[in-house]
């Protein structure tokens, strides 16, 4: 749902519904799963949600495109509730809209997550944000959240110091918010960073640098500082002409020391990859999941909404479980028996 504006009248009109208060749940989730269709039901790669017209906060909405939606969520809660004025009014509005918001928001990431659960990481372009108050009230988008995305672009020529702070303190907070409410297993922080300068950005002399090429100096700050936190970054970029193509693989060129640290340093901050468990140590009875890791170490994993759970967990370091074989001994009334070389499992009923 958005509040879009008319092109030649600039007159603004609400598309499915407008507001996250008046949306259609059963045809926003038939609308992704249509649009995923030529997508394949094991695909392992990551989902990107990119909703950048309205933001689940209140205090975020001013000003511009946003004031549309406060204008529209307080005559919505007029209309719902015609005795309330002033700050009653805005409040009940202000509560009405961010709880729809981000409820709207966790829907769309968990209903992701049941229509493709192979996937990799499903998650929110440009979220977390740098406000810690706002991201404690959001919980339920982050525990819908497989991969936290922050967009780490540079909005103008700022002092090297200044630049190389903002980008640790967005990563901070990111991590943060990846600690606190991704449960036994965090989700991974990749940040989405630009080898441009981001709109509304202005030099030293107020001059507009929008979409110019990074220095040499920003360039080292938005592709080598993230991997002081982080293992991998995104790099986003669409040139829509021949020159400005060019323009690109030649600034590739004259950094290619940068990338190429980058590089290096990705590998070096990336956990060893665990070695994958034998097919044979792992057994599916109905809708549970027995692993037999070794002689002492038995995993029994019930499964969850969306499917059982194969990523790599922060709760046993450096796992490299051989494994042992397991089968189905028999079925008894008591249960299912399974059998490995070091012990019996008997799942009841």
């Amino acid at each position: 749902p958005h509040i879009d504006r008319h092109p030649g009248t600039k007159q603004r009109f609400p598309v499915n519904g407008g507001l996250p208060q008046l949306v259609n749940y059963t045809a926003h989730y038939d609308k992704m799963r249509a649009d995923l269709a030529k997508t394949p039901l094991d695909f392992a790669g990551f989902l990107v949600v990119d909703y950048e017209g309205w933001r689940p906060f209140w205090d975020a909405e001013g000003g511009g495109q946003g004031e549309c939606y406060k204008n529209a969520s307080l005559n919505l809660a007029r209309s719902r509730e015609p005795s309330l004025s002033g700050a009653a009014l805005l409040a009940t509005a202000r509560e009405q809209y961010e709880s729809a918001a981000t409820d709207f928001l966790g829907f769309t990431l968990q209903s992701l997550r049941q229509l493709r659960p192979s996937a990799r990481g499903v998650g929110l372009y440009g979220y977390p944000g740098l406000n810690r108050t706002q991201n404690d009230r959001i919980a339920s988008v982050w525990r819908n959240s497989t991969v936290l995305l922050p967009s780490l672009y540079l909005q103008a020529k700022a002092e090297r110091a200044q630049s190389t702070a903002a980008v640790d303190a967005k990563l901070r907070e990111s991590l943060r918010v990846a600690k606190i409410f991704g449960g036994r297993s965090p989700p991974p922080v990749i940040p989405y960073t630009w080898y441009r300068y981001h709109g509304g950005c202005v030099d030293a002399h107020n001059v507009s640098c929008a979409s110019q090429l990074l220095t040499a100096d920003d360039t080292a700050i938005e592709f080598e500082r993230p991997f002081a936190h982080v293992s991998a970054v995104i790099i986003w970029g669409d040139e829509s002409s021949d020159s400005a193509a060019n323009e690109t693989a030649a600034y590739f060129r004259s950094h290619a020391n940068v990338f190429a640290k980058s590089d290096d340093d990705a590998q070096s901050s990336r956990p060893a990859e665990p070695r994958a468990l034998s097919a044979s140590s792992s057994i599916i009875v109905g809708d549970v999941r027995v692993q037999a890791l070794s002689p002492t170490l038995l995993r029994v994993e019930p499964k969850g909404p969306v499917g059982f759970e194969s990523r790599t967990t922060f709760m046993v370091a450096n796992r490299s479980f051989a494994g042992l074989a397991i089968t189905k001994k028999a079925e008894t009334a008591a249960g299912t028996l399974l059998s490995t070389s070091a012990y019996n499992v008997l799942l009841r009923r």
